[in-house]
C-alpha cells in the first residue's frame, strides 16, 4: 500500500461520486472530503455497491468505503476499542 493512503483507513468524511465531461467522458472516479482539509480523489474505475460498502477497482487499486449503518457500526466500535477497528 502506498504510504499516502493510510492517512485515509478509517476516517470518515463525505462520499461523492463524480463523472468525467471532458478527460474520459463518462467514466467515473470518487472524492472523499473528510472534516478537515484532507480530500482523497482516485482514479477512474469501475464502481460497485452492496448496500453496506461502496467499492471502486481502478487499473492499479481498489478502494472499498463503508456507507451507511456498516459506517456508523464501525465508528461506534472504532470509539469504544479504538485499538482494534482497522481489523474488522
Amino acid at each position: 500500500m502506498w504510504d499516502w493512503r493510510r492517512g485515509y483507513i478509517g476516517k470518515p468524511g463525505c462520499l461523492s461520486v463524480w463523472e468525467s465531461e471532458r478527460k474520459r467522458p463518462g467514466q467515473r472516479f470518487l472524492r472523499m472530503d473528510c472534516h478537515s482539509t484532507d480530500v482523497l480523489k482516485t482514479g477512474f474505475g469501475a464502481i460497485t455497491e452492496d448496500g453496506m460498502r461502496l467499492m471502486l477497482t481502478t487499473k492499479h487499486s481498489k478502494y472499498i468505503f463503508l456507507i451507511g449503518e456498516e459506517a456508523e457500526a464501525w465508528l461506534k466500535r472504532r470509539s469504544e476499542r479504538p485499538e482494534t477497528a482497522l481489523s474488522d
